[in-house]
């Protein structure tokens, strides 16, 4: 079911997917990240003339017990003016492409009812219209809804967070800041903007020599003997366990990385990037951080760059200046702002992935 050709399609254009480089969903035997313990999933179908046809997926990446990150919800634009219910479809492992152990992670759904419009509750008392069962959603609220069912609904309100990340100014349904916001309860906007660029990669060069400062600082590639240097500089930025997370992207086909150490032979920074993606830029400093991604851009062949950057630090600034493309990007939240990630330490974030 997650192997469909019709669901690659589906999250063809979602962040997430362009970050791994298909390797998203099980596929032509590659290792897909929905093997991690801490990826769910909701996939609904509807019943079309030659069987089941994916109509919606969304991805849940569980950062902490308390807080969740939205990867991605991927609808068919079918669904864009309608409300739909859903009922179970049961699955086995061997049908979803993923492995055993994870299976309960991915549950499946069939959309039953589709309307054209609801009910007028406007005459009803105002409790009924705002706690009161809706008789049908629209299908990314119903992804969204059945995620949260997934993880357990305790304490959901007062204690638990989610998070996504949502281009503005796109015309995508799937991004719309009104359906998000209003519909599934996304209303605490974050502090920080974050915009995803493309730089042809000579020009960020050119950039960064100019701004680059002498250190002593040394560079490791990334190998199977450095990996630890990797894990350990991680969790200078946040007390957040990534090392099966971080392991998966290690592993991945193409996957570059460089660490930055100190005169004390301490990790001080790091990068990686995937074909001409840098997925995360971590660094003690802006200078560490300008120093170390102009060392990894030396061994990276592709013509042009892209990343998504945080606002809060000066590289913001400058990159904007010879971007060839620029997408701005809002974070909201359903209850808090995060607050366990050391931010002044995060120049590029990995973005549709994870949280930082």
């Amino acid at each position: 079911m997650l192997a469909t050709q019709q669901l690659q399609e589906l999250v063809q254009n979602t962040k997430v997917s362009k970050a791994l480089a298909g390797n998203l969903l099980p596929s032509d035997g590659n290792s897909s990240i929905l093997n991690l313990e801490n990826l769910k999933t909701v996939t609904v179908v509807e019943e079309g003339p030659n069987g089941s046809v994916p109509a919606a997926i969304g991805v849940f990446n569980v950062i902490t017990p308390n807080q969740y990150y939205c990867s991605a919800v991927a609808t068919s634009g079918r669904y864009n003016d309608v409300f739909v219910n859903i009922e179970p479809v049961e699955t086995e492992a061997n049908e979803l492409g993923v492995e055993e152990d994870v299976a309960d992670n991915h549950t499946v759904y069939k959309i039953s009812e589709v309307k054209e419009e609801l009910k007028d509750l406007s005459g009803f008392p105002q409790y009924f219209s705002v706690f009161g069962k809706p008789e049908a959603t629209p299908l990314l609220q119903t992804v969204v809804d059945q995620l949260i069912d997934n993880v357990g609904q305790k304490n959901f309100d007062m204690k638990k967070n989610i998070s996504v990340d949502l281009y503005l100014d796109s015309k995508q349904n799937d991004e719309s800041v009104n359906l998000w916001r209003d519909k599934t309860g996304f209303v605490v906007v974050d502090k920080y903007r974050f915009v995803e660029f493309e730089v042809p990669r000579t020009k960020l060069v050119s950039l960064l020599e100019s701004s680059k400062q002498a250190t002593d600082i040394k560079y490791e590639t990334l190998t199977p003997r450095s990996a630890v240097l990797f894990l350990d500089y991680d969790s200078n930025i946040s007390m957040i366990d990534r090392q099966e997370y971080l392991e998966f992207v290690f592993g991945l086909r193409s996957v570059k990385g460089t660490v930055a150490i100190d005169a004390e032979n301490q990790p001080v920074g790091y990068v990686l990037s995937l074909n001409g993606r840098v997925l995360q830029l971590y660094g003690e400093s802006e200078e560490i951080a300008v120093s170390l991604l102009l060392e990894h851009l030396k061994d990276l062949p592709s013509e042009s760059v892209t990343f998504f950057t945080v606002s809060n630090n000066h590289l913001f600034q400058k990159v904007s200046e010879i971007a060839t493309s620029e997408k701005r990007v809002a974070r909201y939240h359903t209850r808090i702002l995060p607050s366990n990630v050391k931010w002044s330490n995060v120049f590029f974030v990995n973005m549709g992935l994870h949280l930082y």
